[in-house]
């Protein structure tokens, strides 16, 4: 599915200023906000999450399937871009009994009638399935659990061990992130979706039984291990090293850091990034559905605060500010200000 996944890039063009529904503007639109010499700072937003991700949505003209996560608790869904990408789908979002109607608009405008739902009923109840049937939705897959380590497992699982990636020289790849802390998970998202490595989950100190068990179903050789040692520590890597597969870990000094060095992994593998998302560090929610719609070739970043984006975030677009010609912010100005949207236009220009 890789190839396939490559094809996503080409929608970037179905944004425009007037489209979609701004967070915070006056007029409805996903509006231009800014541009600095070539560069141009673009925000997707709406009027909560669950209409920010049916604005990511328009992304896709058209879909037959759409992945549901929960918005206030992703736990599920950290997996969620891998078999989002198996797809060529996006990551829409429902309350724990709901299905809200931006997510049910987005749905029926795509075409959708496959989706798969996921988490267990702790997460989205039968409410949710009962519902998305009542829209039309053909068939609706619950992909759930007993917990998110297992639930990731059943994601990474579902599309079956063909569909794994490989890292080039390596065999085929996963990415094995904390469950317990998200960040790291959610900017693995574009990787996930367009390398097709499933995102499994570890606690910091044991690898947990279910993720043990992917990897061997999954027959996988090597093992990306995004954050550093206090996400994931020294022992699980040494565990992963005793099970005979190679291992190579992806991490800064913080999250934000941990984002660019995914960026940096990006670009390492062939990708021509001219494009970066950004996402506040407090929105999982919108980091959730940003995955797929920044995926193949653009990184999420994230943003330390409301007001300021971190040196790291900062300096990786300067640095990159030759090759970067457009700036995505994922929500509104309640999560990423005004002042952080001009550190951001003045580092890209």
């Amino acid at each position: 599915m890789v190839g396939l996944a490559l094809a996503a890039v080409a929608l970037f063009g179905c944004h425009s200023a007037s489209a979609g529904r701004s967070h915070t503007a006056a007029n409805d639109g996903t509006t231009v906000t800014n541009t600095v010499g070539s560069t141009t700072v673009m925000r997707v937003s709406g009027a909560d999450d669950f209409a920010t991700a049916d604005e990511l949505a328009k992304h896709w003209p058209s879909a037959s399937d759409a992945v549901i996560a929960r918005a206030d608790d992703p736990a599920d869904a950290l997996a969620g871009s891998y078999i989002a990408g198996s797809h060529i789908t996006p990551i829409l979002l429902a309350q724990q009994h709901d299905v809200p109607q931006a997510t049910l608009d987005a749905l029926k405008r795509l075409g959708v009638y496959h989706v798969r739902v996921l988490g267990g009923e702790r997460a989205l109840g039968s409410e949710v399935v009962d519902q998305l049937r009542s829209a039309g939705m053909k068939q609706v897959d619950r992909i759930g659990g007993s917990d998110r380590y297992e639930t990731a497992k059943l994601v990474a699982e579902n599309s079956g061990v063909a569909n794994v990636g490989s890292r080039a020289g390596f065999g085929p790849t996963v990415i094995l992130a904390n469950g317990l802390q998200p960040a790291d998970a959610l900017a693995a998202g574009p990787v996930a979706y367009g390398q097709q490595w499933p995102i499994v989950l570890t606690a910091s100190d044991v690898l947990p039984a279910a993720t043990k068990q992917a990897l061997d179903d999954l027959h996988v050789a090597h093992v990306i291990v995004v954050g550093g040692t206090a996400a994931v520590g020294d022992g699980v890597v040494q565990v992963l090293q005793a099970s005979g597969r190679s291992v190579e870990r992806i991490a800064g000094v913080n999250r934000m850091a941990t984002a660019t060095a995914l960026a940096e992994l990006m670009i390492s593998i062939g990708e021509q990034v001219s494009r970066v998302e950004v996402v506040s560090t407090s929105s999982t929610a919108i980091a959730l559905a940003l995955g797929p719609h920044a995926a193949p070739d653009a990184p999420v970043l994230l943003c330390a605060s409301k007001d300021d984006c971190g040196g790291e975030t900062i300096g990786w677009i300067t640095q990159h500010a030759a090759a970067v010609s457009t700036v995505v912010i994922g929500g509104g100005t309640d999560l990423v200000s005004a002042t952080a949207e001009s550190q951001l236009a003045a580092a890209a220009g």
